[in-house]
């Protein structure tokens, strides 16, 4: 089954750097938001007419931050990416060095995130599962996860 592409955000969704897309009366047009000069009002008439949407995450944006799309899943429910050698910080250790696993189940809007760390211990360790819906969520979560930062 074949989902829709996009969703109207409720209102708790806007943030400065948040993705969108608004009904300019001819077209669809791509925003983000720099500042807070847009009213609370005018988003929230905004999403309640229909005229602002939102793109559901989807494998390009993934691969936008760098993740190589290794493949899809056997049974062919997730799609599969992964980000060698990456700088983590952790507490009391400081960086160490991570292969970071991602597994995407599009129909749900699900993401599991994996590590490996480099030289130490086999298996992943799982350090996340859940819903992120949009492009913007998922940047969040990279930053607050220490997988990207910020300026990226």
């Amino acid at each position: 089954m074949m989902k829709d592409k996009y969703y109207i955000p409720t209102i708790e969704e806007f943030h400065i750097g948040f993705k969108f897309d608004y009904d300019n009366s001819r077209e669809w047009v791509e925003d983000t938001i720099f500042d807070t000069t847009m009213s609370l009002r005018d988003i929230s008439k905004s999403c309640r007419n229909k005229e602002v949407r939102v793109k559901y995450l989807n494998i390009e944006d993934i691969k936008s931050f760098g993740f190589i799309h290794s493949n899809k899943s056997l049974k062919g429910l997730n799609e599969r990416f992964y980000l060698e050698h990456r700088k983590r910080i952790h507490p009391n250790v400081g960086h160490r060095y991570h292969d970071i696993y991602i597994q995407y189940y599009p129909d749900r809007n699900t993401i599991i995130i994996e590590s490996k760390d480099i030289g130490s211990k086999p298996g992943l360790e799982k350090f996340f599962e859940g819903t992120i819906r949009n492009k913007s969520e998922f940047k969040i979560l990279l930053t607050q996860l220490n997988i990207i930062t910020s300026e990226r």
